[in-house]
């Protein structure tokens, strides 16, 4: 049994906008944001890099990885 972490990732868009998602991963390098998703039905397909006044770590948990 492998166990991985969840983070939930709080992104603030400068419009005032609040949007919060689980991933397993998430990086900010030169201008460009990458992540893996933990939820399917929940998870970002672009985020406006330009439009993102913060992003914030608000939680973190771990689950049972499943190998296949």
């Amino acid at each position: 049994m492998i166990f991985e972490d969840v983070f939930t990732v709080r992104i603030v868009y400068k419009s005032g906008y609040v949007h919060d998602f689980e991933c397993t991963q998430f990086s900010y390098s030169n201008g460009t944001y990458t992540w893996k998703s933990a939820d399917v039905d929940n998870r970002p397909i672009d985020l406006g890099g330009t439009e993102i006044a913060a992003v914030w770590q608000t939680g973190k948990r771990s689950r049972i990885k499943w190998s296949s």
